[in-house]
């Protein structure tokens, strides 16, 4: 169930970031044009060394090499202008959807209300507004299409490993199922330690931000050893959650890696049994074994775009966090007096005040305070901790 509601919960946050995508949605149908061009060139390549190999070099044949070598080169260009031409729209729209959200998040912060500012360091709302801003702009955009784009292209090469054997392809598939599994279990841990960590980023430079705007009270109260350890304690928070999504990130990358490896050891041993008996080609071996390379890089690199999304998805539930906080609908009902009156007066009463913030579970700040400041007079207040206002 828990599982369930993380899903559906990523869902909405990627439909609330989508309608900052909208309005530049002819740049994502750009580079979704640019697909159908990119996976063609990826099962051309393969096709083409099989058909080189077979017709041309094992048999010494040189007549109509140069026209299979010349479709092989515009299929490499085609292939990397398609890449291009989909990675530079994809993120030309994200970066400016980004550049929307910001907007819109610092408006809403700027009407937020007082009781927020109250109770919420500065730094974990200039954490919002920066680095998990940053974190978005890494990509979510790129990440979430890019799996779509890397599902077409997988399944694509996976048709053509069948067409070149099916049963080379039957025996690498016993592969898919282990590394799904550990896959699946290291993106949870992922997501886990990209909350850990974003969290403790925004702690440690809400406590730094504090820290440099008080330095004359640290100073005057000799706290700079007390100041340091509460920062280092920090700074080791985010240290320890980030190498840790920094670990399962690169045993993620190294499964994938190695599943590639052991893939090709196993279409080698079983591919050549096979040629022995006449059952495949040399070329057939040998293009199997390219697509197979090419099947592990989109594979690889869905791990690779896991990591950006489960990264950037822990960025946009604090950055949602932000944008739920209440904006300010109260006005001040202490102080009710005409705008003329207000060089004529000549003191101000408080009487019965009570005062406490919006949430039930809060205590109150004031309790039936009564009290009146004359006109000319001075007044502090002064907390617990030694500050307040005058």
């Amino acid at each position: 169930m828990a599982k369930e509601n993380l899903k559906l919960n990523d869902f909405k946050l990627l439909k609330k970031f989508y309608r900052y995508i909208k309005p530049y949605k002819k740049w994502i149908i750009f580079s979704v044009l640019a697909i159908p061009f990119s996976t063609v060139a990826a099962l051309l390549l393969p096709w083409l060394l099989v058909k080189i190999i077979d017709d041309h070099l094992m048999s010494g044949d040189i007549n109509g090499l140069f026209y299979l070598i010349s479709v092989f080169a515009a299929a490499v260009v085609m292939g990397y202008l398609a890449d291009s031409v989909y990675t530079y729209a994809l993120q030309k729209a994200g970066l400016m959807g980004i550049y929307d959200l910001r907007k819109d998040l610092f408006e809403h912060s700027l009407l937020l209300s007082r009781s927020y500012f109250d109770k919420t360091p500065i730094g974990i709302t200039l954490t919002r507004l920066t680095s998990d801003l940053e974190a978005l702009g890494e990509s979510l955009a790129t990440g979430v299409l890019s799996l779509f784009t890397d599902t077409i292209k997988a399944v694509a090469l996976l048709v053509l490993l069948f067409y070149l054997s099916w049963e080379l392809t039957l025996v690498v598939l016993i592969l898919f199922p282990p590394v799904y599994i550990i896959t699946k279990k290291l993106q949870q841990k992922l997501r886990k330690y990209f909350n850990m960590s974003r969290s403790a980023w925004a702690e440690s430079t809400a406590y730094l931000q504090e820290c440099l705007n008080g330095m004359k009270t640290i100073q005057l109260y000799a706290a700079e050893e007390q100041t340091y350890k509460q920062i280092c304690l920090r700074n080791g928070n985010f240290y320890r959650a980030q190498i840790k999504a920094n670990f399962y990130d690169a045993i993620l990358y190294s499964v994938i890696d190695g599943a590639t490896s052991v893939a090709v050891g196993i279409t080698l041993w079983y591919g050549t049994r096979q040629i022995l008996s006449e059952a495949i080609t040399v070329g057939i071996l040998v293009g199997f074994i390219n697509t197979l390379y090419k099947i592990f890089i989109p594979v690889r690199e869905f791990t690779q775009h896991i990591s950006v999304i489960q990264r950037a998805l822990s960025a946009l539930e604090h950055v949602n966090e932000l944008f739920e906080q209440p904006e300010e609908d109260e006005k001040s009902t202490f102080c009710n007096f005409e705008h003329n009156d207000l060089t004529n007066f000549q003191s101000i009463v408080f009487e019965d005040v009570f005062f406490k913030y919006k949430q039930e579970e809060e205590p109150w700040i004031l309790k039936g305070v009564s009290f009146t400041i004359k006109k000319g007079d001075r007044l502090a207040i002064v907390g617990a901790t030694g500050s307040g206002k005058c």
